[in-house]
């Protein structure tokens, strides 16, 4: 069975229109993570590996079928991606990939783990809808406004409906606002992937064997594709200063 997603596309774009990121923002921003809510493709699910050992996807013309959409955390560009991050978030056969994304970037900035699931279980308290999956935007508007959860050391990344974890939300391991990215040269500026060809895909399905590479490659003629048919590609600002992060720490997970 093919990994499950959980990310709807938007009913309407007021919220893109209202709070849009301008290029001049783009380019005064340091590097930092975006959270993508994109249209999914079958062939998606098997990245190739070249000769260097990248893996990626969507370098052939052939993306297969639309299976659903997914939201993911892009990575910044020499930004370290821990292997213990790696191994936590994993959203498994659940549809919850908005809490998974929007955790991993906010782990980014302040460099913890958080449990993903608190912020989809109050997502679907906001979105009115019955089924599995919410937008991107309730996840955002979880972490403005009530902030995230972080991870106890040695605690299992829960799945199912956890009310103890609804009771543990931080407001300052939030966020101050978010912003929607409206060129893709904007989307690169921000992640600092300018000239490079392509972005660092953080997935959420756990490693490999069975699950998915640490980092995925994906052409930027493509991520252009996926935010033409329905995408968002929203910028976070973390409420703690600036100052304090050290998302630019070198690490194993780096651009080649």
């Amino acid at each position: 069975m093919p990994p499950a997603l959980g990310r709807l596309a938007p009913e309407d774009w007021t919220h893109v229109e209202r709070y849009p990121l301008s290029a001049a923002q783009a380019v005064a921003l340091p590097p930092r993570p975006v959270v993508i809510g994109v249209n999914w493709y079958s062939a998606f699910d098997s990245p190739m590996r070249d000769s260097r050992g990248a893996y990626w996807i969507g370098r052939t013309g052939n993306l297969g079928y639309q299976r659903g959409g997914h939201c993911v955390c892009l990575k910044p560009r020499y930004a370290a991606d821990l292997p213990s991050w790696y191994e936590f978030y994993n959203q498994v056969n659940e549809g919850i990939c908005v809490g998974e994304g929007v955790s991993r970037a906010a782990s980014h900035f302040n460099r913890k783990m958080y449990q993903p699931r608190a912020i989809y279980d109050e997502c679907k308290k906001r979105d009115g809808y019955s089924g599995e999956g919410t937008w991107v935007k309730y996840g955002f508007d979880v972490l403005r406004q009530m902030g995230a959860v972080p991870r106890k050391r040695g605690e299992v990344h829960y799945l199912e409906p956890t009310p103890s974890l609804n009771q543990r939300f931080q407001y300052s391991e939030g966020i101050t606002e978010n912003r929607w990215i409206r060129s893709i040269s904007d989307c690169l500026e921000v992640l600092g992937y300018q000239n490079v060809g392509y972005v660092d895909i953080i997935n959420s399905w756990g490693p490999l064997p069975g699950g998915y590479p640490h980092l995925t490659r994906l052409p930027v003629e493509v991520l252009e594709r996926l935010w033409e048919e329905d995408g968002e590609i929203g910028v976070i600002t973390d409420r703690k200063p600036e100052s304090t992060s050290d998302m630019d720490l070198p690490g194993i997970e780096t651009v080649i």
